[in-house]
């Protein structure tokens, strides 16, 4: 019989990478601690793609962890939904498929 619910597990915070003035929002990465060093963690290996999507080389750190850190109209910050809520009620484009196809946001 196949497991309908996930039992003991820790649960995953969704980071999005969102453009202010488009409302586009893609999925970076789900992370275990919803800090600031936990932001910096989850997407450490994954500045190559957003670069290329975003063409910015430089971000700042907003005030509050949870505002993540930005750069002109993008953002890459917490959603406020678990991986299980965002896989309910459906998950954000991710990050690798569109870098993958050389498109840019």
């Amino acid at each position: 019989m196949p497991q309908t619910r996930r039992y003991f597990t820790h649960s995953l915070y969704e980071i999005a990478l969102v453009n202010d003035q488009t409302g586009e929002r893609l999925l970076v990465c789900y992370a275990a601690r919803k800090t600031r060093a936990g932001l910096a963690d989850a997407v450490r290996n994954r500045w190559d793609r957003i670069e290329r999507i975003t063409g910015v080389a430089g971000w700042h750190y907003a005030k509050r962890a949870e505002d993540g850190v930005y750069e002109g109209p993008w953002r890459i910050r917490f959603t406020g939904r678990t991986e299980i809520e965002a896989k309910r009620s459906g998950e954000l484009p991710w990050i690798g498929d569109l870098a993958a196809a050389g498109g840019k946001a």
